[in-house]
């Protein structure tokens, strides 16, 4: 029998290193150091958060390479300087040459290793849908040739079928997103514009979504949320590969969550 839709799943959550995982899932004691090694023995996949704070370089991603199976795979976002500190709306805005060469020479380590083959892309809700906008979109996934780039928006503006044609015909992964029903945010739908799907759960609590990260995300998934996702997949799962990461990390409720979301798939 040929590999099933579920085969084709990774699922992880968004970083490891978080002391607050420390007695709801990493051992009391566990140095810091070996956080990644406990956490690939039970996920074969993770989400680089650091690299949008500041710059990765090679050294670091090396060391963190050793720390994992071999066929372990990452995907890593962003340095922000892509997506947030630009005057996007200047005419012909170019992606920053020496910050990609920069991100290119830190992710070429996993990439040699057969660990890292798409990039993550976070645009802000400032970031609205124009002409401009879209081909600085387009430019960035030139930019880094070879690798999947997968985008998630923080603006509904960017939901229409121009936006997926477009990423479509670029071979742009649309990041599908589960998070609250606020108006301006992207609606809970599961697209594919790649061979490769994306999604990342941040948190369904509305009143907690402006008061900044430490409570945004603070959010547990129940069965029945979970299970409205995994009929989504179901019903459109023509992927090759399809990455699933939990972002609400506070006290370990994303590897719940994943570890939740992966027993409902089975």
């Amino acid at each position: 029998m040929g590999e099933s839709w579920i085969d084709r799943i990774l699922i992880g959550t968004s970083g490891w290193s978080y002391e607050d995982w420390v007695g709801k899932f990493y051992p009391e004691g566990l140095p810091s150091n070996k956080f990644l090694l406990y956490y690939s023995n039970h996920f074969k996949t993770v989400e680089i958060n650091f690299s949008y704070y500041s710059m990765p370089n090679r050294y670091v991603l090396n060391a963190i390479a050793k720390n994992v199976p071999s066929d372990f795979v990452f995907t890593i976002k962003l340095h922000s300087s892509f997506t947030h500190q630009r005057d996007f709306d200047k005419p012909y805005s170019e992606v920053p040459y020496k910050e990609r060469e920069q991100f290119l020479v830190a992710v070429e380590v996993l990439r040699n290793r057969g660990m890292l083959d798409t990039l993550l892309a976070q645009f802000p809700h400032s970031f609205t849908f124009s002409s401009k906008h879209l081909e600085y979109v387009v430019k960035l996934k030139n930019a880094f040739e070879g690798y999947n780039l997968a985008v998630e928006f923080r603006s509904d503006t960017w939901y229409n079928d121009v936006v997926f044609e477009v990423f479509r015909n670029n071979g742009i992964i649309w990041v599908s997103v589960d998070e609250p029903y606020i108006k301006g945010l992207p609606p809970r739908d599961f697209i594919l514009t790649s061979r490769v799907g994306y999604i990342r759960f941040h948190s369904r609590d509305a009143d907690k979504w402006y008061k900044g990260e430490k409570l945004r995300y603070d959010y547990f998934y129940s069965t029945g949320e979970l299970e409205e996702w995994i009929k989504k997949i179901k019903d459109n799962s023509e992927f090759d590969r399809l990455y699933v990461f939990f972002n609400n990390c506070h006290r370990a409720q994303a590897v719940e969550n994943a570890m939740m979301f992966r027993s409902l798939l089975v």
